[in-house]
């Protein structure tokens, strides 16, 4: 596919988010692979975007309160500047592009138009506001680039570390600069897969289901088990109770990475299902090549449903 070439502003645009304050873990995980050229430049800006989340979440760790959204889900008031801080930022850098946010829903259109869009913007501020909010240093931000449905750019960025897991389409994922790619060993019980935690109800089932088969994590944190298992430490990652803004970005490093990343019938994740917009939830199993199938059919058999492929 094609790409449009980046404005001839781009340059000029990166020095409204180039402002951003460089810190601790701030800049460290900056892409330097990248080839010249409008996915670079997107990269870049990104890149800027997740600096500044990461400086504003430390400047407010530790200090703020957690109050609830309709949905049951806690809300800070860094996952709010955060979120505006990058709204602001991507419309002032690209007006025409549109931006979907846990916090903001879709600007510049609407959930259909997003979903066709030649370029939107899919962020998740804060990824792990529980683990933020209790004080619990394990939380990280998702930037995810999409062409017309399909993600191009995607960074997640641990926030109180600084690590920074990032991929441009066709160049492959790094972590902090370095090249990395899914795991290559078989899956034992010593392989970590990351998981939700959640036991009750028809889903928790995947949970028991899984168990044995490998060491189950919890981070707190979906974005950052995705961008695990593309960097070859985590073995695979299974998730429900997630929505677009939290696998659009780790998908794509996944992908580069060298791995399998499908929905629960083993169908392609992209691209995402129109409703996926709209904040629906987006469940998936990523893992190797090698073992995405092995993890696949466990899922299926704990939820009661026949193998992939059969009536």
């Amino acid at each position: 596919m094609a790409l449009a070439p980046a404005s001839p502003m781009a340059s000029t645009r990166m020095k409204d988010a180039g402002h951003f304050a460089t810190a601790a873990g701030e800049g460290k995980g900056r892409i330097d692979t990248m080839e010249d050229g409008p996915l670079g430049d997107y990269a870049d800006f990104a890149q800027n975007l997740a600096d500044e989340a990461g400086r504003i979440a430390r400047n407010a760790f530790g200090t703020v309160r957690a109050r609830r959204k309709p949905d049951g889900s806690e809300l800070t008031d860094a996952d709010v500047a955060i979120q505006e801080m990058m709204v602001g930022a991507i419309r002032r850098a690209y007006p025409g592009h549109l931006i979907l946010g846990e916090e903001c829903g879709v600007i510049g259109g609407s959930a259909q138009e997003a979903e066709v869009a030649e370029w939107c913007w899919v962020t998740d501020p804060l990824d792990g506001t529980r683990n933020f909010a209790f004080g619990v240093p394990v939380f990280a931000t998702a930037i995810a680039l999409l062409h017309r449905g399909r993600p191009v750019v995607g960074i997640v960025k641990s926030l109180p570390s600084g690590d920074t897991f990032a991929a441009v389409q066709g160049g492959g994922v790094t972590h902090d600069g370095r090249k990395v790619s899914v795991g290559r060993a078989a899956v034992g019980e010593r392989s970590l897969v990351g998981v939700q935690s959640t036991i009750h109800g028809p889903d928790g089932r995947i949970v028991i289901g899984l168990a044995g088969t490998a060491a189950l994590r919890n981070l707190g944190s979906t974005a950052l088990h995705m961008a695990l298992v593309a960097s070859g430490a985590f073995a695979a990652a299974v998730a429900w109770e997630c929505r677009l803004w939290d696998v659009a970005a780790g998908w794509l490093l996944i992908n580069e990475g060298g791995g399998v990343c499908t929905d629960w019938n083993g169908r392609p994740l992209v691209p995402f299902a129109g409703a996926a917009y709209a904040g629906c939830e987006v469940p998936f199993v990523a893992a190797a090549p090698q073992s995405h199938d092995q993890f696949l059919s466990r899922i299926q058999k704990a939820r009661g449903c026949p193998p992939s492929g059969q009536a």
